[in-house]
C-alpha cells in the first residue's frame, strides 16, 4: 500500500511539473523557447548518464553480493565437512581408548556400533561432495575426486572393523556370559575374563585399533597415498589392507584439501 501511494504521488508531481513546463513554454519568445529546450536537453542527457551509471553500479553491486553469498555458502559447506570428518575420527579414537580401558564385550560392542554410525557419516559426506560437484562450474572442491578417494579409504577401514565385529560378536558374547557365570568362584571368573580379553584383543581389527600409532608409519602412508593420487589413473585404494595408519593418513590429507579449498590455495598444482 505504501509503494502504491508513493507511485501515485510521484505520478501527480510529474503531471504538475509537465503542466508547469508547458505553461512556461507558452509564455516565452521563440528565442527563449529554443534556449529553454537546449537546457532541457542537457538536463535529460545528464539524467540518462546518471541513470546508466546508477544501473551499472547496481548490477555490479548485486553481482558482488551474489558472489559473496555464494562464497559464504561454499565456506559453510566446507566447514561442515571438515567438522564431520573430525567427529568420525574422534569416534574412532574414543573407541580404542574405551575398549582398552573396560576390556569387555559390552564396551567393544557399543563402540563398534558407534563406528558403524561414523562409517555411514563418512559415506554421506562423500555423497554430498559428489552431488555438490558433478557438473557444477564452481564446485566447493575442485579436487573433489581425490577427496572422494580419500573418504573411501577412511570408511574402508571403519567398515573392516565393523565387519570383524559382525563376524565375532555372537561367539564372544557367549564367552562373556560364560565368564560372568555366578556359580563359579572369583578366581575362575577372573581367569575367564582375562582369557576373553585376550580373544578380543587378538582380533586383527582390535589389535590394529589398540596398537600405539607410529607417526613415521602414518607419514609413510601419507607419501604412499599421495603417490597413488598422482598416478594416472589413480591407483586402487583397496590395497594394502585397511589399517588405522592408512586411515589417519587419509584423514590428514582430506582435512588438508578441505582447508586448501577454503583458503583458495593448493599444495598440488592443478588441484
Amino acid at each position: 500500500m505504501k509503494n502504491r501511494a508513493l507511485g501515485w504521488w510521484l505520478t501527480a508531481i510529474g503531471v504538475i511539473a509537465l503542466a508547469g513546463f508547458a505553461a512556461v513554454i507558452t509564455t516565452r519568445t521563440p528565442h527563449d523557447r529554443s534556449q529553454l529546450w537546449n537546457e532541457v536537453g542537457r538536463g535529460l542527457i545528464g539524467l540518462v548518464i546518471v541513470g546508466v551509471l546508477g544501473t551499472v553500479l547496481k548490477l555490479l553491486a548485486d553481482a558482488y553480493q551474489e558472489k559473496r553469498r555464494l562464497a559464504e555458502r561454499l565456506d559453510e559447506f566446507r566447514i561442515d565437512k571438515y567438522r564431520r570428518v573430525v567427529e568420525a575420527t574422534n569416534a574412532l579414537r574414543k573407541a580404542g581408548t574405551l575398549i582398552n580401558a573396560n576390556r569387555s564385550v559390552l564396551t567393544w560392542s557399543n563402540q563398534m556400533l558407534g563406528l558403524i554410525d561414523a562409517s555411514n557419516q563418512l559415506r554421506l559426506i562423500k555423497h554430498e561432495i559428489q552431488l555438490s560437484s558433478d557438473g557444477v562450474s564452481d564446485p566447493p572442491f575442485r579436487n573433489y575426486p581425490y577427496i572422494v578417494w580419500l573418504l573411501e579409504t577412511m570408511y574402508g577401514y571403519t567398515e573392516s572393523l565393523t565387519k570383524d565385529f559382525g563376524d565375532n560378536k555372537k561367539r564372544l558374547s557367549e564367552l562373556q556370559r560364560h565368564a560372568e557365570d555366578k556359580t563359579i568362584g572369583d578366581a575362575e571368573r577372573a581367569k575367564r575374563q582375562a582369557d576373553l580379553w585376550c580373544k578380543i584383543r587378538g582380533l586383527r581389527s582390535v589389535a590394529d585399533l589398540l596398537a600405539e600409532l607410529d607417526e613415521k608409519e602414518v607419514d609413510a602412508c601419507v607419501e604412499s597415498i599421495e603417490l597413488a593420487l598422482n598416478a594416472d589413473p589413480p591407483l586402487s585404494n583397496k590395497e594394502p589392507p585397511p589399517s588405522r595408519a592408512k586411515y589417519e593418513a587419509a584423514e590428514r590429507l582430506v582435512l588438508r584439501r578441505i582447508a586448501e579449498a577454503a583458503l583458495g590455495t593448493s599444495r598440488v598444482a592443478g588441484r
